[in-house]
């Protein structure tokens, strides 16, 4: 059972050098949405999505940096506590603004389908 357990942490550890630098992405992202024609208060919630889903990938780095720390005897195991909080909290807040903008995007979409069907 032991081996199953190193060997799944391993696993676990290695995917997380392809998330390593995925905040990138993100501004990317919030770059080409700025960018956009979109209405202000739609581009303020996807900055502030965006804004989230940086800060989760920054806490998560931070987090495997200092797992790896913490495993060779360098830090305390509360640290780890605090970013777990901190990787958690801006994940909760990145899904409910992603859900807040699909509501937002739903409501845009039938607003321009009843004008463009009042236009016929």
């Amino acid at each position: 059972m032991k081996i199953y357990y190193n060997l799944k942490e391993s696993i676990s550890q290695a995917r997380k050098v392809f998330r390593l630098f995925r905040f990138f992405d993100e501004i990317k992202g919030l770059v080409k949405i700025l960018k956009t024609d979109k209405p202000i208060a739609f581009k303020i919630l996807s900055v502030f999505t965006y804004f989230c889903s940086i800060m989760y990938y920054i806490s998560d780095n931070t987090l495997w940096v200092i797992n790896t720390i913490v495993k060779s005897g360098g830090l305390d195991r509360n640290i780890i506590k605090y970013w777990k909080n901190k990787k958690n909290f801006f994940s909760l807040c990145r899904v409910a603004a992603y859900t807040i903008i699909l509501v937002y995007s739903v409501i845009l979409q039938k607003k321009d389908l009843n004008q463009q069907l009042s236009n016929l």
